[in-house]
Formats: structure tokens, C-alpha cells, sequence
């Protein structure tokens, strides 16, 4: 459908506008929270408004009025006896002003064919029916049980579930407007039933033949943080993808050129609920498989990274090709994505073929002056490897001790006649045993100096584009349970690994220290990945210790305390309020003055942090990390 809308809005984008003419029967908005979704909801409305578009819009505050309990001084609902008939046109109308629901109860009432369609799905979903019932010139739904017949009061003693169903349903079924804009159609439903309201609004979507003709089709935008509501089923479904970051104008792909379309087509029916997260991170982390994923989010869990809090979130896609595919999406979308590898997609992988085509890429070694193209700058790099490569071939034994690390190499060096594979293998020499790897190159023995400082500063550019290789190989080479063959690493052997690692990570207390040593290499990748900083409590402690030392100071000038009991019982030192935060180690009084000693506690600070006041101390000479 094309309908031109523009929409400004200086709070969130500034001077910049968003614009679109072609959407899609079904549009997706989607993004963090806080990231502008309902806002532009709202305006959308309006904009389609104004254009002699009918349009409804559901709030996520849609139920107002129909809560199941009044909360006291909290509640005072207006619908306790029903919905009073008088007042119907006035209930509406709040109704389509606010983007609220209950009207539509009243609708219902003269709507049996939409009626009956809800019954439906209650008595086949949850065995019951819904009656609406005229009870003192009000009208009050109830819910019948099919088994027993038993009836009560749907507002007072029904849950949000079955009301949200209702009321989406209502919506979605009604043909009084042309476009219907949903705020979060996942609120109160199990992911089941997401999946049903979407197919549902499909349905709607598109012509139905209903036996005398096709049903009046609607048009919807739905704004969600539900992976089970953003069905991709082909690439029209990405185009109408909505996608809204913090402080930046919302992005879609408009367009696909024939290689892009096909590269997306064989992504998507790959694009289950786990990987569909990347439309809401802020910034997902895509990795090869589920080994990386699961032990990246712990590591990074452990060490109190806040992951989710920062928006971030491993996502595994299943091999190296597949991470390219997420790139071209990434970048089209503008979302800021990240990427961990093996060092193999260096060599070889549509993710190389995605990165050298960035602008980001090119305009980083244009910058450093390391070339004008990738070849440029990378090529140097495979002729001095297969310089090694050929000189190895003549010199290497293939008889080498197996056991030996020279040996484990020759034999996975010689029983693959895959260059590109080679070359790998040759970096993961270079880690392990470059003496003796030195040994056997005469000729080449000076390239190596070269292909180190090589390898880091190709690296260190495809950081820039937030790709982070895992230089040494694998991810099992960065760990020490690894105990099997690094140059042909075996299903087996890896499952041990991570067994092993993951058991460390999760029964042992192992600190940051213990951590860094035991992850030698692999935590700065993460870190560089996630930027995603540990929440310091500390920061935000220091107005509760200032008022502690102001307190503290005033009642000891008056002579009121004199030890800790006096201290702890001051009216005003609300010590019973200060001690979640801190223990009062000690405290004593000296010849000039006294002598507090405090630590915070371990919920606040594992580190168990310790600081000393006295009678000199202010708020403006306190340092929590030298007190």
C-alpha cells in the first residue's frame, strides 16, 4: 500500500525526519524500550488521520477500566456495575481518544458475526464462553465454563489473558477502520497465543474468501518486543520492519538488489525466536555456535557484566557464512551489531566479503594509509603465509611423532589439500609451537616477524567494523580444559571442554583476577564485543555515606555520640535504613575526636570496600576508593 507519511519528532531525532511512502500489509515497529515506538505510534495515527484514514490504535494501557481488583486508594473504576448504556457514546469516545478497549464490549453487543468469532476461539482455547449480560440498564460481561456451565463476572475474577484476547480479537475482527495500530499485542499472552494473534492479523491482511466473497481487509502496525509477533516469512516481512535504536531516526530496508534478496531468503527460515533478538538488542553479539554463545554470556555473567541492562546479547547463527548474512542485515538496518569469529572467516567467509565492502573498512586503512583497497592491505599478508606454506611442504616430516605438537600439525598440515585451510593452520602454529615451526623454515624464517604485526593490524581494522577475531584460532584455544588436538578439534573433545568450563564458571567463586588469568586473551575480545561496563553501586552510594558523615559530625559536636550502641540509636542517624548498605566495623572516640571504621556490604560491593571517617571528614574530602 503507498500512503506518504512523515514524521518529525525533535525530542528523540532532532532536526531529522522520518519518511516513508510503501508499507506493507503488515508492519512491524520494533526496538528497546524508550527507543520511540509509541510515540511515533501515536503521531502515526494522526498522520493517517489526517489523510481521510479511518485508523483505530490499542494503547498498552488498553484494559484501563476493566482491572480485575480495585487497589484501595489506588483504583476507583468507573465499570464496577458494568457499562452503563447512557453513557456508551461518551465510553467510545474516551475509548478511541485514549486507545482503550472496553468500548468494545458494547460494540460486541451489536456485532454477533465478531461475536461469534471470539466465542470460538474462547470455548476451543479455554473451554469457555463469553455472555454479555444487560443487568440494571448496564452491561456486564461474564464468562460461562462450557464443562460445568458456572458463570462470574468477567472484569472482577477473569486474568488479563483472556481479556487481552478478547479485546485484540475484537479489534482485529471489526471492519468500522480501515488501519489498526497495536501497542504491545504480546502484554499478558503466552508466547502461544502471540503466535495466534499474529496469524490472525494475517489472515485479516489479506483477502479471504468467505464463500460469497472476500472479507474487508485491514491494515496494522504492530508495535512489539515479542520475537513470537515478528513472524519474517519472506522478504516483503523484513522490508516492513520498523526498527528503532536510541536517539536515532527509526531504519527499514527499502529496496533489495537481486544477491542481497537471495543471501536474505536463505536466512530466514533459520530466524527462530532466539535470533530473532537481534531486532530488539541494542547490540546483539552474533557468534558461530552455541558453545561460544553459552559460555560467552556466562563468562560475562560472572563477571557482572550487565548484558541485557546494556542491551546486549550473544546470539549463535549456526557457522561463519551465516554471519555475513547478519551483517548486510545489520548494517541495512542500522542496527550496531557485533561479531565474534573464528580466525577461518579471515581466510574465507561472506563475512570477509560483507566487511571489505564497508565503508567503515576502506575509510580505516585509507585513514592509517595501509592502502586504497582490501588487497591492498591484506594481500601482502597471504603471500608471505604461502610463502611458509610452500617451504613447510618441502621441509616438514610426515612422519613427525604424532604426540608431539610439531607432529599434531604435520599430520593436520598434510592430510588436507585445502590451501586456504592451511593457512589457518599455520596461524595456529604460530601460537603454539613457533620455535619449532622456525626450525623448519629456512628460507621463510623472516616472513614471521611480518605476519604477526600483519595479522594484528588486519585485526585490529576489522575491529573497527566490530568484528573481533579469535586470533589464536577457536574458542578452544583460549581455554585451559581444552586438552585435544588443536589442529583437528574433535566433537568429543570440545563437548568435554565446555562441560569443564562451564562447571568452573558456575560452582567455583572465582574473581576477576582469577578470571582474567584463566581467559588469557579471550575476555578483551568480549569486553571490545559488549562494551558493556559492570554496575558500579558505589557511584551511587555516596549521597547515603555523605549523610552519614554530616550526621555522624553534628551528633558527636553535641556530645550525643560516644560509642557505637549511641551511634547506631541516634533519631538522627537512621542507622536501621544505612546498615543495608554498610557494617559499622569500629568506632571509637580519640583524644581530638573520633574514629569510625565502615565496609560496604557484599551485596552492594563484592570487593567488601573499607573507609574511615572522623570528626574532619566532609562530603567534599571523602573518597570512597582511598577512604
Amino acid at each position: 500500500m503507498e500512503i506518504d507519511i512523515k514524521i518529525s519528532y525533535p525530542d528523540l531525532w532532532g532536526d531529522a525526519e522520518f519518511g516513508r511512502k510503501e508499507w506493507g500489509n503488515v508492519n512491524f515497529l520494533i526496538g528497546p524500550n524508550a527507543s520511540g515506538k509509541t510515540i511515533f505510534a501515536e503521531i502515526l495515527r494522526g498522520e493517517i488521520q489526517k489523510k481521510g484514514i479511518s485508523c483505530a490504535y490499542l494503547s498498552a494501557e488498553r484494559l484501563a477500566g476493566f482491572e480485575k481488583t480495585n487497589y484501595g486508594s489506588h483504583s476507583a473504576s468507573a465499570f464496577d456495575r458494568g457499562l452503563n448504556f447512557i453513557q456508551a457514546q461518551r465510553i467510545k469516545s474516551e475509548g478511541v481518544k485514549y486507545g482503550l478497549s472496553t468500548f468494545a464490549y458494547l460494540d460486541l453487543k451489536n456485532k454477533p458475526d465478531i461475536l461469534f468469532k471470539i466465542e470460538a476461539v474462547l470455548s476451543e482455547f479455554f473451554g469457555k464462553n463469553l455472555i454479555l449480560r444487560e443487568v440494571a440498564g448496564n452491561l456486564r460481561p461474564f464468562i460461562r465454563v462450557v464443562e460445568n456451565l458456572k458463570e462470574y463476572d468477567l472484569k472482577v475474577k477473569e486474568c488479563h489473558g483472556l481479556k487481552e484476547i478478547i479485546t485484540l480479537l475484537a479489534f482485529i475482527y471489526d471492519e468500522e477502520s480501515d488501519y489498526l495500530i497495536i501497542d504491545e499485542p504480546e502484554l499478558h499472552l503466552h508466547p502461544q497465543l502471540q503466535s495466534f494473534v499474529l496469524q490472525e492479523i494475517r489472515k485479516k491482511a489479506e483477502p479471504q474468501d468467505n464463500g460469497g466473497g472476500t472479507d474487508k481487509t485491514k491494515k496494522f502496525f504492530i508495535c512489539t518486543h515479542s520475537p513470537y509477533l515478528v513472524e519474517l516469512r519472506t522478504t516483503e516481512d523484513l522490508k516492513n520492519c520498523i526498527v528503532f535504536r536510541y536517539g536515532k531516526l527509526p531504519t527499514y530496508i527499502d529496496d533489495f538488489y537481486p544477491g542481497e534478496e537471495r543471501l536474505v531468503k536463505s536466512l530466514l527460515p533459520k530466524l527462530n525466536a532466539h535470533l530473532k533478538q537481534f531486532l530488539f538488542s541494542e547490540r546483539p553479539v552474533f557468534v558461530e555456535g552455541p558453545t561460544d554463545q553459552q559460555l560467552f554470556t556466562i563468562i560475562q555473567e560472572k563477571r557482572r557484566v550487565p548484558l541485557g541492562g546494556a542491551g546486549v546479547c550473544f546470539l549463535d547463527v549456526g557457522g561463519k557464512d551465516e554471519l555475513g548474512a547478519f551483517y548486510w542485515i545489520c548494517r541495512k538496518l542500522g542496527i550496531d551489531a557485533r561479531f565474534i569469529a573464528d580466525l577461518d572467516a579471515l581466510i574465507e567467509s561472506n563475512l570477509k566479503k560483507h566487511v571489505l565492502r564497508d565503508d567503515r573498512f576502506l575509510n580505516t586503512i585509507n585513514e592509517r594509509g595501509q592502502g586504497v583497497k582490501p588487497n591492498d592491505f591484506i594481500g601482502p599478508l597471504w603471500d608471505k603465509v604461502d610463502e611458509c606454506i610452500k617451504e613447510l611442504k618441502t621441509n616438514l616430516k610426515t612422519k613427525e611423532p604424532a604426540l608431539s605438537g610439531l607432529g599434531a600439525f604435520a599430520n593436520a598440515f598434510f592430510q588436507t589439500e585445502n590451501e586456504r585451510k592451511r593457512r589457518t593452520l599455520f596461524f595456529i602454529a604460530l601460537w603454539n609451537i613457533r620455535e619449532e615451526l622456525e626450525k623448519h623454515l629456512i628460507n621463510t624464517k623472516t616472513n614471521l616477524g611480518f605476519i604477526t604485526k600483519k595479522l594484528e593490524a588486519i585485526i585490529d581494522v576489522f575491529n573497527s567494523t566490530r568484528v573481533y577475531f579469535l586470533a589464536r584460532g577457536e574458542l578452544e584455544h583460549y581455554l585451559p580444559s581444552f586438552k585435544g588436538n588443536p589442529y583437528d578439534i574433535k566433537i568429543g573433545d570440545k563437548q568435554k571442554s565446555s562441560t569443564a568450563e562451564r562447571d568452573y564458571l558456575l560452582t567455583e567463586e572465582v574473581h576477576e583476577d582469577e578470571l582474567t588469568a584463566h581467559y588469557t586473551g579471550l575476555l578483551e575480545i568480549l569486553d571490545a564485543a559488549t562494551e558493556a561496563s559492570e554496575i558500579d553501586y558505589r557511584l551511587h552510594i555516596k549521597k547515603a555515606i555523605f549523610e552519614i558523615i554530616n550526621g555522624i559530625n553534628l551528633a558527636f559536636a553535641n556530645g550525643e555520640v560516644v560509642d557505637e550502641e549511641t551511634l547506631k540509636k541516634h533519631p538522627d542517624i537512621p542507622w536501621k535504613a544505612y546498615k543495608r548498605i554498610i557494617d559499622l566495623i569500629s568506632y571509637e572516640t580519640t583524644t581530638t575526636g573520633y574514629k569510625a571504621r565502615m565496609k560496604l556490604i557484599p551485596s552492594i560491593d563484592p570487593l567488601g570496600t573499607e573507609f574511615e571517617i572522623n570528626e574532619n571528614t566532609t562530603a567534599v574530602n571523602f573518597n570512597l576508593d582511598t577512604g
